[in-house]
């Protein structure tokens, strides 16, 4: 065979500035790089390597869809060729083409089934796509293939820490700890992992081991920091996070960590700042953008709060529907799904939607969780219920509870309070008429949330803390709460006392339907943050509301009372912790106004003139049906309270007609209650119960209609009242 010289010394030179090329690719001279391997490329245009070097030297000046197009080229001509199928795989998934690089990794591994490293990567790509399972099952074959490999054991134990799967993902950072004992790092995660899973004693030690080997780790800093503010003690976590930020200033996860301590301290405009620094640096930053969001609903700003909000979705997405999500769009003639998404005291908050969308012309139709709806049933606004897990009838759009307020571009001038939404059954009102207490200050009393919720420990108050109201005179305290913290009451049964009407309540009748009747009897209701302070101000009954220094959003700060609940007033803790400092302030408060003013009269809240006159046609209509003496007694001088403060609002000609349809709706609205009790609630297609409801439904509407013409009267400046 002859060989022709000057072509294989143009190949020898082309090789060569290859060489060079790849040389000056690796130390990061792209330009050089291009430059040489282009030159090659025209000396020997046969090579096949040469445009797979110049697509990575596209890729690293960022300049992706130059790469993606060089590997298709590379693809195309040498489809054997596995390295370029996973290459067009990476720059596909930094893209954003996930779909496209899932399908380049597998035709990568189906010319190499033991590409670890595809296998790994695909892993990865399926978790940005949130397909866990798929995830999971693509990094255990990476495993199997390499099972000392620390990158895939790292990032098992990240992605099992996201599914909340602490037991598995402590033991693959475990193992990292096993592979490299030397290593801070390793320590750190697996700190970090302790940390998540509330087991802190575990974690404090990894993590100071991890300090000592490497004093100058932001991470560990950070995770330290992590841990005390879920010990409950942000004001020990905040130099540990400050110490994390002065080591690498741009550590987003930091900022947001540092604003979530001084969250906990009260120290909200601070806090916000820190997240919004967190949200700068990485704009698409979830944690920290609904942690923002949080605090801007905090300080009033509802409009650009509520608009953040929906970042809520990024960790749990919103289950799909075919339907559209509602825009705000007119809705005449449609049907509209809305449904729970969170906790029964959201629900029980953001259901006083229902009647504005009902108003936009709609059928509305609410999915519920199962436990709420015999409650539910009434509320005005509302077509059909369906329990969370039923079937769903046919709807045209959709809208979870929670973002309606966005979507209505709520302020805090505008936030819907038709209250009450909420309404007790008769029969129920009547059975624990009998059992109540007749005489005393009726003040109904929960301390315990829901112990599932994180930030439970902050808001849920031990019983204890109560004990100074037992010392106000004339006091009777009745116990609402039900399930976890009943257990407290055996410790101070015996030393103060408290009325318990048994665990009975709710049990037949259905959850909070018993405590809606009693509720709407008392005279005040003082409570933890949870969902008895929900129910009795959807209610419209007097509550008081306990809250620690750190308040959920809807509380926001400094103000005594709540704008989405007239009949609420809020206490404040001072001193982080401090309830038994706040309970003697509302034990106070409690002894002054129950011996300044009848008892009879409890409570002094504002309400709207619409809400005056609409209370005291109640009383009217309540006196009208009484024959108890002694109820009577305590509703006429109820009504004389309240005639006294509606003639201080002047008396224009146009509000008697007004207050005859008033009367008229309410008597509607008792006759119908009246029937539902002779109607079996467990038959949906009782003609007695459709008629009922309808009736029920449409008075309430009017109700509304006739409360707006009166505040169109006289304003809608609030008024004090005894109630």
């Amino acid at each position: 065979m002859t060989i022709d010289r000057g072509s294989s010394s143009i190949m020898t030179q082309a090789l060569s500035k290859a060489a060079r090329g790849f040389m000056y690719l690796q130390s990061g001279e792209v330009n050089e790089a291009e430059r040489l391997l282009e030159e090659a490329q025209r000396e020997d245009p046969n090579n096949s390597e040469i445009p797979f070097m110049l697509a990575m030297v596209a890729r690293q000046r960022g300049d992706l869809d130059q790469a993606i197009a060089r590997l298709r080229d590379v693809v195309r001509a040498h489809r054997g060729n596995p390295q370029a199928h996973f290459q067009l795989g990476l720059t596909l998934a930094g893209q954003g083409s996930f779909d496209e690089a899932i399908q380049a990794l597998n035709d990568c591994l189906a010319l190499t089934p033991n590409f670890t490293d595809a296998r790994f990567q695909l892993g990865r790509i399926y978790a940005s796509c949130g397909r866990w399972q798929e995830s999971l099952a693509s990094l255990e074959d990476a495993l199997r293939l390499d099972p000392k490999s620390v990158p895939i054991h790292e990032f098992m134990g990240q992605l099992l820490t996201t599914l909340g799967q602490m037991d598995r993902a402590m033991s693959h950072f475990q193992t990292v700890v096993d592979l490299q004992p030397n290593s801070a790092d390793a320590q750190c995660n697996l700190g970090a992992a302790y940390v998540n899973a509330m087991r802190f004693e575990e974690a404090a030690a990894c993590l100071n081991r991890s300090l000592q080997m490497d004093p100058n780790s932001a991470e560990t800093h950070h995770n330290i920091g992590v841990m005390l503010t879920s010990q409950g003690e942000p004001e020990q976590a905040l130099p540990y996070l400050r110490k994390s930020l002065e080591l690498q200033q741009d550590f987003a996860p930091a900022l947001n960590s540092l604003g979530a301590a001084l969250q906990k301290c009260g120290r909200i405009q601070e806090a916000l700042e820190s997240y919004d620094k967190a949200c700068e640096l990485i704009p698409k930053y979830p944690d920290a953008r609904f942690n923002a969001a949080q605090m801007r609903l905090l300080l009033g700003d509802l409009e650009k709060g509520f608009e953040e909000y929906e970042w809520r979705w990024a960790h749990a997405p919103m289950r799909p529907f075919s339907q559209p999500f509602w825009d705000g769009s007119s809705l005449r003639g449609q049907t509209i799904l809305l449904h729970a998404e969170r906790g029964i005291g959201d629900t029980l908050q953001f259901l006083r939607y229902a009647l504005l969308v009902k108003q936009q012309g709609a059928r509305v139709l609410v999915e519920c969780q199962p436990e709420l709806t015999p409650l539910l049933r009434l509320t005005p606004g509302i077509d059909q219920l369906i329990p969370q897990g039923e079937p769903l009838p046919h709807f045209d759009v959709h809208a979870p509870l929670l973002s309606l307020p966005r979507i209505f571009k709520t302020t805090l001038e505008s936030i819907p309070v038709p209250i009450p939404y909420l309404f007790p059954r008769d029969e129920l009102v009547d059975h624990w008429a009998t059992r109540l207490p007749k005489s005393g200050f009726r003040v109904g009393i929960a301390w315990q949330g829901n112990p599932d919720f994180r930030e439970d420990a902050d808001r849920s108050i031990p019983l204890a803390a109560f004990e100074p109201l037992s010392r106000v005179p004339g006091i009777t305290l009745i116990n609402l709460q039900k399930g976890h913290g009943r257990d407290q009451l055996d410790q101070f049964s015996q030393t103060w006392p408290i009325v318990d009407l048994g665990l009975d309540v709710d049990e037949s009748s259905g959850p909070f339907m018993d405590t809606a009747a009693i509720a709407s009897q008392l005279d005040l209701i003082i409570t933890s943050d949870s969902a008895i302070p929900h129910l009795a101000g959807a209610l419209g009954v007097p509550v008081w509301v306990a809250l620690p220094i750190a308040c959920d959003w809807r509380f926001m700060l400094e103000r005594a009372d709540s704008p989405w609940y007239p009949t609420m007033r809020l206490f404040r803790q001072t001193q982080r912790g401090d309830w038994g400092g706040l309970f003697a302030e509302i034990a106070m408060v409690l002894e002054t106004l129950t011996s300044s003013v009848p008892q009879t009269t409890s409570v002094s809240i504002n309400v709207s003139p619409a809400e005056l006159f609409d209370r005291l046609t109640l009383l009217e209509l309540a006196d009208e049906t009484t024959t108890d003496p002694a109820t009577r007694s305590r509703l006429q001088q109820q009504r004389e309270e309240l005639t006294r403060r509606a003639s201080l609002l002047g008396d224009p000609a146009e509000i008697m007609p007004i207050l005859s349809e008033l009367r008229e709706t309410h008597r509607l609205l008792h006759e119908a209650h009246r029937r539902l009790r002779d109607v079996d609630l467990a038959s949906p297609e009782s003609p007695m119960l459709r008629d009922a409801v309808e009736t029920i439904r449409s008075a309430t509407a009017k109700r509304a209609d006739v409360c707006g013409r009166i505040d169109g009267l006289f304003g809608s400046d609030r008024v004090p009242i005894g109630w």
